[in-house]
């Protein structure tokens, strides 16, 4: 699991590297600059080893949160840009997730990893249930493109309340099983009012199953 310190200076990094309309200016960033610092020296100063950011700290950083746990570790991610109705989220070090409909669509900077290109259903589609296709596109090593085709069925569930970072959301659950070659993928979404508030998506053999929580909006 990546080091504490890490995670606030990911966090720290990735604010003032937004694009645009995330730019604070140097008043902004000499505030989340200070405040990290005194995150980051409170926690070393602890008896007890590094733990998580509280909400409230991630709260502080005054931005959307979006976190991403995979067996390899935990990531804190913020939004750099959106584009075509999908947004592009982004840790300090430049690796980005293109989420659609709160869905992955694309990965950049996790090497052989990546996704180059995800299909699936909008959120209307995924909402509502029923048979459709999913598909993913990643390089082998030879950097051809080798493209997976899953077919999904999605069903709700009922409503379920779920606990991201000390914070109960009323949402409704989606379960979703998709089929290729003989294998079997269960996912999860829970949508409330904002859309995808959190899933537990597939991206492959590489990464495996992920959860991704929209944890400060």
């Amino acid at each position: 699991m990546m080091p504490m310190r890490m995670i606030l200076a990911g966090l720290l990094l990735g604010s003032v590297a937004g694009c645009g309309s995330l730019d604070r200016g140097e008043a902004g960033w000499q505030h989340v600059s200070g405040m990290a610092k005194t995150i980051i020296k409170r926690k070393s100063e602890a008896a007890t080893p590094l733990a998580e950011p509280t909400r409230a700290e991630l709260a502080a950083f005054k931005q959307p949160i979006l976190e991403i746990l995979s067996p390899n570790g935990r990531l804190f991610l913020v939004p750099v840009a959106r584009r075509d109705g999908a947004e592009i989220w982004s840790t300090a070090t430049r690796q980005t997730v293109l989420l659609r409909s709160g869905q992955i669509r694309a990965t950049r900077g996790f090497g052989d990893a990546d996704i180059i290109e995800a299909t699936g259903p909008d959120l209307a589609r995924l909402s509502a249930g029923g048979r459709y296709d999913r598909s993913f596109t990643k390089l082998d090593g030879a950097d051809q493109p080798i493209r997976t085709v899953m077919a999904c069925q999605a069903k709700p569930v009922g409503a379920e309340t779920v606990d991201i970072k000390g914070l109960a959301y009323n949402t409704r659950k989606i379960e979703e099983t998709c089929e290729s070659d003989g294998e079997v993928f269960e996912t999860v979404f829970w949508l409330d009012a904002s859309g995808v508030r959190k899933s537990r998506q597939y991206l492959g053999d590489d990464i495996g199953y992920v959860t991704v929580s929209h944890v400060i909006d």
